[in-house]
Formats: structure tokens, C-alpha cells, sequence
């Protein structure tokens, strides 16, 4: 299995992995020929990327950061939430997001001690449910390498999973807005962490609320709706803080395109201590996979080559199996000196 750019796959290719609508069901499912028509369709829904049959998957071993299983309940059950908290009920029953919550808490400890995939998490085509619980599982992963209690990654996983929803009382209009907000929808637009809080305060953990009402702080204290800084962010709204940022530059949006994982992931360093907690950016890169295994890749020397293992604390630099005409050229790990000047392109 190798996941490769939905461009770059030739018709005939065989789906190793389903592709699933924004409600979870399976578009495609595994074992299904890729055809021409197939191939159109995956593009006009700006799927970017897709995991293949290949030659090479004896080479690797997969870290996804959710079962299939797993992530279809969790996308159904975030679908339903959303839509009840973003109705007019006062008092919403929160236990959807519980047993969510819990759910993603135990998958993650079971692969704890790995640099997991969360690339896979995009494989839905709905921004607001697929980062939603992105965010979340990106907010566990980084709250298990703090060494976080079962318990405390519950409460972080509420505030995560529903940092944004305040962004249900924000017009459609405004968040989908293709073009730059004018001042007026920035102000809106800005309101989104105070009516989080307020629509979550009354029904989940206080410190859950917090998150929502919290994350768009920033390190430096530049931040809103408080312009809090340092320490004075709970550490669960700085860790929502980076997840939420990274799913969002990775993600296609109405007024942009994704940008790649390894370009996110510069941009994370760059803001380290100004807009995020450095402490956090460092467990980050311990535990997110930014060239998951079984990514084709091609490195700054124009050669093509398989992702087979991850080096903690450096996810752009894993060990990558040559490839060329389908075989295998060598094997080598971009951390050694000798390959310094060597890196993966894009």
C-alpha cells in the first residue's frame, strides 16, 4: 500500500484504502480499479491524495493514527453534535462527544510510542467535521508525549474536538467567504471563542470550555479575545493552539489551498515562541509523522523514493527506500551525515 498524489496515480492503479464522503460513506472502496472516469471524479472533489496497491508495501509498516472504524463513528457522532450545539438549545446532551472522545483516547494509547499518520484524516471531503476531529486526535497525540493522564486527555480532547464550535453561530456566508473578510466580518469572525465558550460552559468540563475560548490566543500575548500570553494560555488551549493551525494550513479551504505538510510544519518553527508554546512544537515533531510511511516522495536529486520509517524529532528527514524503473536502488536514512545535503523536495 502507498499513498501517493491523486495527480500522479495512472488509471488501472488499484484503491487500497477507501475514500469516504463528508457524511462517511464510502465513495470507493478498497480493491476498486482506478478508471479514468474514477480518477475525474476524484479530482473534481479535490481529493489530494489516495493509498494504492504498489509493489514496495512489504517495505512498510503503517501508523495510522485512527482505524477506519474508528474514524467513521467519530465523524458520524461529530456530524450529529455539531448540529444539535449549533442549534438554538440551551442544554445539549454531550455524551456523543464523550464516547468519542474516549474512543480516540484508547486507539491512540494502544499506538502509543509511534510517530503516527494524520494525513488519513483529510480522506473526508468536509472541512468543518474532518478538522473538528483532526484537531482533536492531533491534540491527544501531542497530549500523550506531555504526559497527559487518561483522564486529562478526556477533558483536552472535549475542548479540541469542539474548540470551533462557536463558529455555528457565525453566518455561513462569513466562514465560507472565498475572498478577505472586511473588518466588520473579522469582528465577527473574531467572536467565535467567546460564543464557543458560552455554548460549552453550561454543558461540558469548565477547562473543555476553556479550550474553545482559548485557542486563538497566542504565545507572545498578541492573540484574542484576552490577548493572554505565555503560561497565562492553559496548556490545553496551547496545545489546541498548534493542531488546530496545522490541520488548517493542510487542509483545503474556500479561500485557499492546502499547503503541504512539511511546508506547515516550517511554519510551525517559524512562529515557535511567537505564536505557539515552543515546549509544545517540540512534542509535536516527536509524535506527527509530516512523510507518513508509504509516501512516494521525490528528494532535492531529482530520484524517486518510498517512505519505510519515521526518526523521531525529525519527521522531515525519515529513512527512504530509492526507487527507480520499480526497483529498489538502496535504502538509506536522510539523519546520516553523509546524506546531509539531501532533502525531500516540496
Amino acid at each position: 500500500m502507498i499513498r501517493i498524489s491523486t495527480r500522479l496515480v495512472e488509471p488501472g492503479a488499484v484503491l487500497a484504502r477507501p475514500v469516504y464522503d463528508g457524511r462517511g460513506n464510502i465513495l470507493l472502496a478498497p480493491g476498486v480499479t482506478l478508471t479514468p472516469s474514477y480518477l475525474r471524479r476524484l479530482e473534481l472533489l479535490e481529493v489530494g491524495s489516495i493509498y494504492i496497491e504498489g509493489p514496495f508495501s512489504e517495505l512498510v509498516s503503517y501508523e495510522n493514527a485512527l482505524s477506519d472504524k474508528i474514524y467513521v463513528e467519530v465523524m458520524k457522532n461529530t456530524r450529529s453534535l455539531v448540529n444539535v450545539l449549533g442549534s438554538s438549545r440551551s442544554h445539549s446532551d454531550l455524551s456523543i462527544a464523550k464516547k468519542s472522545v474516549e474512543l480516540i483516547v484508547d486507539e491512540l494509547l494502544r499506538n502509543r510510542g509511534t510517530l503516527l499518520d494524520v494525513n488519513a484524516l483529510h480522506d473526508y471531503d468536509e472541512y468543518t467535521f474532518t478538522h473538528s476531529v483532526s484537531v482533536c486526535v492531533l491534540s491527544i497525540i501531542i497530549g500523550l508525549q506531555k504526559g497527559l493522564s487518561r483522564q486529562e486527555l478526556y477533558i483536552l480532547g472535549m475542548g479540541a474536538l469542539l474548540h470551533d464550535i462557536g463558529k455555528t453561530k457565525v453566518p455561513l456566508e462569513i466562514l465560507n467567504k472565498p475572498g478577505k473578510l472586511t473588518e466588520e466580518e473579522c469582528t465577527i469572525m473574531m467572536q467565535h471563542p467567546s460564543l464557543g465558550f458560552d455554548l460549552l460552559r453550561k454543558n461540558s468540563n469548565l477547562l473543555s470550555a476553556h479550550v474553545a475560548f482559548q485557542h486563538q490566543e497566542k504565545f507572545d500575548g498578541t492573540g484574542y479575545p484576552r490577548n493572554l500570553k505565555g503560561e497565562d494560555i492553559h496548556l490545553f488551549a496551547r496545545i489546541t493552539s498548534v493542531a488546530d493551525v496545522y490541520d488548517a494550513l493542510t487542509s483545503k479551504r474556500p479561500y485557499r489551498s492546502p499547503i503541504t505538510g512539511n511546508k506547515a510544519y516550517e511554519y510551525l518553527l517559524l512562529q515557535s515562541t511567537k505564536q505557539f508554546d515552543p515546549e509544545i512544537i517540540k512534542f509535536f515533531t516527536e509524535t506527527v509523522a509530516i512523510f507518513p510511511n508509504g509516501t512516494m516522495v521525490q528528494l532535492t536529486n531529482g530520484k524517486k523514493a518510498l517512505v519505510v520509517k519515521q526518526n523521531s524529532g525529525n519527521p522531515l528527514r525519515p529513512v527512504v527506500c530509492l526507487i527507480e524503473n520499480n526497483q529498489i536502488l538502496d535504502t538509506i536514512d536522510l539523519t546520516e551525515e553523509q546524506h546531509a545535503g539531501l532533502q525531500i523536495d516540496g
